[in-house]
């Protein structure tokens, strides 16, 4: 029942059976990140092993314990078992969420809540309910409703308190067990500050914020922040890029709808200078050059050649998702008049999200200077052209 509470509380998606573990996909600086929620107890490798508490690999992962355990357990023990995990060495992007405990009254709540919903249901209440009279049945249905729902309403604000979004009232939880901390980290560094939001999403979205910020500090900040900047946008962003640069660096009298798109997202990645209605791209405005032109030096070993898969080895620890990492590199590749090769063969310049890996970026192949000049001769003969 408190698992599935939380899951409401946290609007986390529905799964059947007994499941705990959720997949939550959470929109940060404008990227939508996919999110590990798992529940169990954490001071019980039974209920949670060692590797339960490890995230995998490029995302991250939170541990939600309950507000109980069995007599003689609190949840300093759940703490004590993270710290020794952390003096093994182990390091993982997790994040424990241990709320307080319910008091023995509001468990008691938790008890007659579980019971009413188990009555409540329709097969069991009419076999429980046949020794009513028929018109009094419904009546009863009504009454037990009624209070089911003030056990719900009331279990669920003792929830909110014991994972501190609510201030703790000592007849719900119990206060003085750890210091009203709810959270800690297999994260080396990372502190997780209680959250001020008015909900248990809301405060979960607080904490995945800070643990995000914390790993990719110098991410760009895409305003709303919670609305996903999505490759659409990117494509039209892109040809509003090429347009500018063929118009010789500057773009005027841009559609309103566009300029604001070219403000949200060109102007956080530094892709030149979005005003109202102007847009300006050049070399010296775009805020990676000098970034990209030395990662293209060292990724072409004397070759003037480059690698997407070394851009984006340079741009993964920004924490940028790849359709972001594509318009940076297509930004680039149009300022520096880059040629895309694969497999050896010349090919048109790929469209956001399809920037494989394999591609290499290469200096336009220009014939000699005694040879052009010779041709431009020749066309001037054969035209009469100056």
């Amino acid at each position: 029942l408190i698992r599935d509470l939380l899951i409401g509380e946290l609007g986390l998606p529905s799964q059947a059976g007994l499941i705990t573990e959720r997949v939550l996909s959470h929109v940060w600086r404008g990227s939508k990140r996919d999110v590990d929620v798992v529940f169990g107890n954490v001071r019980d490798p039974k209920s949670l092993g060692d590797e339960a508490l490890r995230a995998s690999p490029g995302r991250w992962k939170v541990v939600i314990d309950y507000p109980f355990d069995e007599q003689g357990w609190s949840p300093s023990d759940d703490f004590a078992r993270l710290e020794s995990l952390t003096a093994q060495g182990v390091q993982s992007d997790t994040v424990a969420w241990i709320p307080l405990f319910f008091t023995a009254t509001r468990m008691d709540s938790v008890g007659r809540l579980v019971l009413l919903e188990y009555v409540l249901q329709r097969d069991r209440f009419d076999q429980n309910a046949s020794h009513l009279p028929v018109n009094d049945r419904e009546h009863a249905r009504q009454a037990l409703e009624n209070q089911r729902r003030s056990l719900h309403e009331q279990v669920a604000a003792a929830l909110r308190q014991a994972y501190a979004i609510a201030s703790p009232n000592p007849a719900d939880v119990e206060v003085n067990v750890q210091g009203k901390r709810v959270f800690d980290t297999l994260r080396p560094g990372l502190s997780i500050a209680p959250p001020v939001a008015p909900s248990l999403r809301a405060g979960l979205e607080d904490v995945l914020g800070q643990a995000l910020a914390y790993q990719y500090p110098d991410h760009p900040e895409f305003e709303p922040a919670g609305t996903e900047v999505r490759r659409a946008e990117l494509t039209t962003v892109l040809a509003l890029m090429q347009d500018t640069v063929a118009a010789g660096g500057r773009l005027d009298g841009i559609e309103k709808p566009k300029a604001a798109l070219l403000r949200r997202v060109a102007g956080p990645l530094g892709i030149g200078v979005p005003r109202e209605n102007v847009y300006a791209l050049g070399q010296d405005s775009f805020s990676r050059w000098g970034d990209f032109t030395q990662w293209a030096a060292a990724s072409g070993a004397g070759t003037d050649q480059v690698k997407v898969s070394d851009l984006r080895a340079h741009l993964t620890p920004i924490g940028l998702v790849r359709d972001l990492q594509d318009l940076l590199i297509l930004a680039w590749s149009i300022l520096d008049d880059r040629e895309w090769v694969r497999y050896d063969v010349r090919t048109a310049a790929p469209g956001i999200g399809s920037v494989s890996d394999d591609f290499t970026l290469r200096p336009p192949h220009l014939p000699a200077q005694d040879a052009w000049a010779s041709a431009v001769e020749r066309a001037e003969q054969l035209f009469g052209v100056p």
